[in-house]
């Protein structure tokens, strides 16, 4: 059940991170790696920091800084959406 969770939140996490414009890795784990073309990572980061919503600054060489999502509750995930959504909108 619990994988099964973990699937479809990870799913929808990256739909909705693409549909805002971020460019997601594909994943099979339980986060997500991801950046926005028009939104460089470290304000991002920063801003999601300020409202207590915890995400990783990661940088995989040779690709720009991106955010490491962990694979959360539905609500949580809901929150750092709309957070998203605000800041790259």
């Amino acid at each position: 059940e619990n994988r099964r969770l973990v699937r479809a939140t990870r799913s929808r996490l990256a739909t909705e991170l693409t549909n805002l414009g971020f460019e997601v890795t594909p994943s099979h784990a339980n986060f997500v790696w991801c950046r926005h073309p028009s939104h460089p990572a470290p304000p991002l980061y920063t801003a999601l920091k300020n409202e207590g919503i915890l995400v990783r600054l990661m940088h995989y060489p040779p690709h720009e800084p991106g955010l490491r999502i962990t694979v959360g509750t539905e609500a949580g995930t809901s929150r750092l959406l709309a957070a998203l959504a605000r800041l790259v909108g």
